[in-house]
């Protein structure tokens, strides 16, 4: 009887490991590669997956110098009724290259085999967001934008191309793919360098649903057993200086990137950021190591049985609207607690304490979300555009109306990084004024963001309160009259026709 139950043991032993472990593994090709693969043999690589009955690779638009940006679709033979869909892009930044191979790679391994993905899962690929900066090497694109700030007001080309893509696909989870220096210079000044080979972040904007917070946080930390097991240092994505003196923090709580950008759509969103030593004689001699860190965290979203089946039981909560939604936040601490900071000093790992590693969300202010925000006709065309890229409906008034309205007056911009709570430059210091009975002609538009597909883009897009608003761009910052924003939030409903 004890040798039976020892083998019973053995076995269920075997069974756990297999899917924990070696369910979907990857073959090992992509290890030895130490060079970036370019836009051109990109495309060819991508054009021959597509040969394959499981694979469709299309041209979703083309960036400003008009190369094609791709979207590939990867399906299993059998895809069950309801799958998950999952979105996964790279390189919004031209000069961070392995999350883009990885996703290459990805491609290749499942156009050999489908088998190594999971039947519940329907996959889509943009290896490439910004071609025209990754043939130069450069972060930006080729208007000198940066394409992860460019997610308020969508406003280049690939941007618009990738949120084209998203409501297209109209995917439970987005995963953007970056990569961070590990040897920035106050770390190098110490003869240190950054412990972490990988990092992962989830949506954070204090916007977003307490469930799909934890449940990313959940996840980035569930990924820590199969990343140690795979040999790879990995952690939840922070930033910031030199510990302790300096401070630290997770991923920002602004929303004008990628990763929170579409949790306000509804996605359950992650960031990745893998490891590039850009001061080493050749950064890519890692290439290989680096693309096989992304290729583990891929799996683990594609074959995990327990994280699919969780995030289903995610998506099939009802999710409530709030009444109250915040508009002034940042990383903070409640207690003077001790962590531990791990770094790389001649290649063995040193643990710093610091006490400023921030890891807190703090709401420093909410306000009521409107039943409707109101825009005078004279100020509507720029607004029109703005909620067109981001799918936002609206009403137009076809007589003059009559509302009581409250104004939010602009007091000022501050352009400076903020050193006290290490926030961006760009912040909108507003106050609430007293209401007013106003009349707004014919022509002015209505958004009402309870009935919008997408209330919390909404309410980041427009809410005249929030600190980081449409107005440190000039071109909202010229349509403001008297320090009174644009958009007015409405307190009563129409009083009468006029």
């Amino acid at each position: 009887m004890r040798t039976n139950f020892s083998i019973l043991i053995l076995i269920l032993l075997g069974i756990f490991s297999c899917t924990n472990e070696q369910l979907g593994k990857f073959p090992k090709k992509h290890i030895s590669q130490n060079n970036v693969v370019d836009y051109e043999k990109m495309t060819e690589i991508l054009k021959n997956a597509d040969k394959k009955e499981n694979i469709n690779l299309q041209s979703v638009g083309k960036s400003v110098e008009g190369r094609n940006i791709w979207l590939i679709n990867i399906t299993p033979v059998k895809l069950a009724k309801n799958p998950l869909k999952i979105f996964l892009f790279a390189q919004q930044h031209g000069n961070e290259p392995a999350g883009k191979d990885a996703l290459i790679w990805l491609t290749k391994y499942l156009s050999d085999n489908i088998n190594l993905m999971n039947g519940k899962i329907d996959l889509y690929l943009m290896p490439m967001v910004n071609p025209d900066g990754a043939e130069k090497n450069k972060r930006r694109n080729s208007n000198d934008a940066d394409l992860n700030r460019d997610h308020l007001l969508l406003d280049q080309i690939e941007t618009q191309i990738l949120y084209t893509a998203y409501h297209k696909i109209k995917p439970h989870i987005t995963i953007d793919c970056h990569e961070f220096n590990r040897t920035s210079q106050s770390f190098l000044e110490q003869g240190l360098e950054e412990w972490p080979q990988i990092m992962m972040g989830c949506g954070n904007s204090p916007l977003i649903s307490d469930s799909f917070y934890k449940f990313g946080i959940k996840t980035v930390e569930n990924l820590k057993k199969p990343m140690q097991y795979a040999g790879y240092n990995y952690c939840r994505y922070f930033v910031g200086g030199m510990p302790p003196e300096d401070e630290n923090r997770y991923s920002t709580l602004e929303s004008d990137d990628a990763r929170n950008g579409m949790a306000l759509l509804g996605s359950l969103s992650f960031i990745i950021e893998s490891g590039i030593r850009r001061n080493a004689e050749n950064p890519n001699a890692d290439l290989g190591q680096r693309i096989d860190a992304y290729l583990h965290i891929f799996n683990y979203f594609i074959n995990n049985e327990i994280f699919i089946s969780e995030t289903e039981n995610l998506f099939a909560q009802e999710r409530k609207s709030r009444d109250y939604l915040p508009v002034n936040y940042f990383w903070g601490k409640t207690e003077s607690d001790i962590d531990s900071i791990m770094v790389l000093k001649d290649k063995e790992v040193v643990a710093i304490n610091t006490a400023n590693f921030m890891q807190t969300r703090i709401i420093k202010n909410n306000v009521k979300v409107p039943e409707k925000y109101l825009i005078p006709s004279q100020k509507c065309e720029i607004f029109k555009s703005l909620l067109k890229r981001h799918k936002i409906e609206y009403q137009i008034l076809n007589q003059p109306e009559e509302y009581i309205v409250e104004p939010v007056k602009l007091l000022r911009i501050e352009k400076n990084f903020d050193k006290v709570y290490n926030r961006y430059g760009g912040r909108q210091i507003t106050e609430q004024v007293e209401h007013k009975k106003m009349e707004f002609e014919k022509g002015s538009l209505i958004i009402k963001p309870k009935d919008n597909k997408y209330p919390l883009k909404v309410f980041y897009v427009l809410e005249p309160c929030n600190l980081f608003g449409l107005y440190r761009h000039e071109i909202f910052y010229n349509l403001i009259d008297d320090d009174i924003l644009p958009v007015y939030r409405v307190v009563k409903q129409k009083l009468t026709g006029v």
